[in-house]
């Protein structure tokens, strides 16, 4: 009988180890399934934003979730702080590259009036030669000796011209 009793006390504490220990091994995995949650769902957020920057398709404005009071949320917040750096050195590099161009833009535009205005003054200079081979006298006032002698209508021949304008009239 005491045996029994000894049987049946022995089976009930294996019966409730049995039981708490499945307690606590149900409630082992689910704090381990919780936590493992907790860890890969903000990492795979974080992962598809920085893969998506790595890929080339990366929106500078997009911002991660910084609110967490963990590792997660400090890494977020890094991150925030370094797409805003490189957003600010994209804009400045576009405005420097669009005044680069408005630049590149008013020196093509002052090149062809150089042009023009080189391409007049030959145009002037071979109708002085033309009127000059059938002129009796050719003469000018002040500067205009310079332009003579630019022509080439003055070789060989003494002229003068304003006293400010002497070199022009040299060369």
């Amino acid at each position: 009988e005491q045996t029994a009793k000894a049987e049946g006390a022995a089976s009930a504490s294996i019966a409730t180890i049995a039981g708490v220990g499945a307690l606590a091994t149900a409630a082992a995995v689910l704090i381990a399934l919780a936590l493992i949650r907790s860890i890969v769902v903000p990492l795979r957020v974080l992962g598809a934003a920085l893969g998506d920057i790595a890929s080339g398709e990366g929106d500078l404005t997009r911002r991660l979730d910084g609110s967490r009071h963990d590792e997660f949320g400090q890494v977020a917040r890094d991150f925030n702080a370094f797409a805003e750096k490189i957003a600010g050195s994209v804009g400045a590099v576009r405005a420097q590259a669009q005044e680069l161009a408005g630049g590149a833009e008013k020196i093509n535009e002052t090149s062809r009036t150089i042009a023009n205005d080189a391409s007049e003054q030959a145009a002037t200079l071979d109708w002085i030669r033309r009127v000059a081979a059938d002129a009796q006298l050719v003469t000018s006032v002040c500067t205009g000796a310079a332009i003579l002698a630019r022509a080439g209508l003055l070789k060989g021949r003494r002229a003068t011209t304003h006293f400010g304008s002497h070199h022009w009239l040299a060369s």
